[in-house]
């Protein structure tokens, strides 16, 4: 997430306004949004001119096309698990993840125990989620209690 993203998608929605589109804007809470995204849609058929009127209000667009063909935000999975304690695993990747700056999503259907549970992370983050779960493994619960009562 850029620290900007939402200022941006407001400065571009209100811009499309201004010039008559019929613009929304969208944030992360939709159920498929990455964390800390932000996006602006305007109906198919007004794609071409609402980009021409950013780019002629001097925002930063990039140029009209099928769509960013960047994989660097797909997610992998960085741990699978079926166990009796593989919820309880993937809360806790998850929130040393979370707590160290890496976006990352559970995925599960609890109802459903034969199903297992995962923690994705974008594929950008890989590398740096595979380092710190071993660094908190390598530390141990000793190190996370004492965590917990360093932050208490």
């Amino acid at each position: 997430m850029d620290s900007s993203a939402r200022q941006d998608a407001q400065d571009a929605l209100d811009v499309l306004r201004e010039t008559g589109f019929d613009a929304e804007l969208l944030d992360d809470s939709g159920a498929d949004a990455p964390p800390g995204s932000y996006s602006v849609r305007v109906p198919a058929r007004d794609e071409a001119a609402a980009l021409a009127a950013l780019n002629a209000a001097g925002e930063d667009v990039p140029p009209a096309g099928p769509g960013d063909p960047s994989d660097s935000m797909d997610l992998v999975t960085v741990f699978e698990g079926q166990s009796t304690t593989a919820e309880l695993e993937a809360m806790s990747i998850e929130a040393v993840l979370k707590a160290n700056g890496v976006p990352c999503v559970v995925q599960s259907a609890s109802e459903i125990p034969t199903l297992p549970f995962e923690v994705l992370v974008p594929k950008r983050y890989v590398e740096l989620a595979l380092a710190l779960l071993a660094e908190a493994r390598a530390a141990g619960p000793e190190a996370a209690e004492q965590a917990q009562a360093d932050a208490g």
